[in-house]
């Protein structure tokens, strides 16, 4: 697998939250769980894996979509867009919405 060329940058949807990632993703996933299923209207939600000392994010941000106290999903505040979502007691890591990448073909061929 080729790392993919650092940095990467993103944002949501009205562009008013912005993410960094300067070290590679440890991982790329397509989750099926339910509760992804529903936050994403879809069969599954793209995400990357990536070191939360590799991860910086600026905007305000609100949680939301928690059904259990495990998982702490983020969301841009003005459009209300799914941003990253953070597993407690896994603190060393970021679970990003792959889709907000302004480059999402760039992770998803690389890694290949």
């Amino acid at each position: 697998m080729n790392a993919p060329q650092l940095p990467m940058n993103g944002a949501c949807l009205c562009g008013s939250v912005r993410v960094r990632v300067t070290k590679p993703p440890l991982l790329t996933l397509a989750c099926h769980c339910v509760d992804c299923q529903k936050m994403c209207a879809s069969a599954y939600s793209l995400a990357a894996m990536f070191p939360a000392d590799g991860f910086s994010v600026t905007g305000d941000l609100v949680t939301g979509g928690l059904r259990t106290e495990q998982r702490e999903h983020n969301f841009c505040a003005q459009c209300l867009n799914l941003i990253f979502t953070r597993i407690k007691g896994a603190d060393t890591r970021v679970n990003l919405r792959a889709s907000v990448l302004d480059d999402l073909a760039r992770i998803i061929h690389e890694a290949a």
